[in-house]
């Protein structure tokens, strides 16, 4: 398995978050370069606020930060998990 390089672009001429969005940074999920372990997920989920049962939207600017966060979840033990590529773009965009 390969690292994934995932860099913190924050191109959003808007800036913000969407309502009710928890903060849960993408370099807080990984351990040089790579997804933490699967024991650790669970914790850091919880001390972004989310709670097990959840449904479970991820975004970001680009997508990749999302789809990251979103396997962090399922490894995590949430089964209602989505990504939802380019949100922060779009709104930035209007």
């Amino acid at each position: 398995m390969r690292p994934v390089p995932c860099t913190d672009l924050r191109r959003n001429a808007r800036g913000g978050h969407l309502p009710g969005a928890r903060l849960l940074p993408h370099a807080s999920l990984l351990d040089d370069g790579r997804l933490k372990p699967t024991a650790e997920l669970p914790r850091l989920l919880s001390d972004a606020g989310l709670r097990s049962g959840e449904h479970v939207v991820t975004h970001c600017d680009g997508g990749g930060r999302a789809a990251l966060a979103a396997i962090a979840a399922v490894r995590a033990g949430y089964d209602d998990v989505r990504a939802y590529y380019l949100i922060l773009r779009r709104l930035g965009e209007e």
